[in-house]
């Protein structure tokens, strides 16, 4: 009698919140998927889109104004770790490290991203957020040189944090 054993592909993921989702996160963005991503009405679960382009509605961190469109390569397994979140049409949250070699941005299993139909909290978060960094940190020279501060400074803002 033989026994079989199949090797198993398991993941954990934690949970982060939006202030801790900020520091971490290079690049942090509200879009609407404009190519690629989910079809209408397809599985989030099914691991199939490849790369999703993002038309920005806002830009919260880590991209320059002029910067209309973004283009993310998806590394989403069938059935594995979180959905994919990007249906063509429908807006995502996305929350992105840095870009690879190649400047492209990532974003797959154990990600962070969301749909925003079910982020409006982590959305109004964001924007408060975001408008104040204009009044803390002005520009982003000075956001990076204050970065060991940020932590404190959200948390004293925001005390949901």
């Amino acid at each position: 009698m033989a026994l079989v054993v199949q090797q198993a592909l398991a993941c954990s993921c934690g949970g982060l919140s939006v202030c801790e989702l900020v520091e971490k996160a290079d690049v942090i963005l509200l879009g609407e998927v404009i190519d690629g991503g989910l079809d209408p009405g397809e599985d989030a679960w099914s691991g199939r889109p490849q790369s999703a382009t993002l038309r920005i509605v806002e830009a919260y961190k880590g991209l320059a104004p002029d910067v209309k469109e973004v283009t993310v390569a998806l590394l989403y397994m069938p059935g594995m770790c979180s959905p994919a979140v990007y249906r063509r049409g429908e807006r995502t949250l996305a929350f992105l490290g840095r870009p690879a070699a190649d400047g492209r941005l990532r974003d797959g299993a154990c990600g962070a991203s969301r749909f925003a139909k079910d982020a409006a909290e982590d959305i109004k978060m964001l924007q408060r957020i975001f408008s104040m960094s204009g009044t803390i940190f002005p520009d982003e020279r000075r956001l990076r040189s204050a970065v060991k501060l940020r932590p404190i400074i959200l948390r004293i803002l925001f005390p949901s944090c």
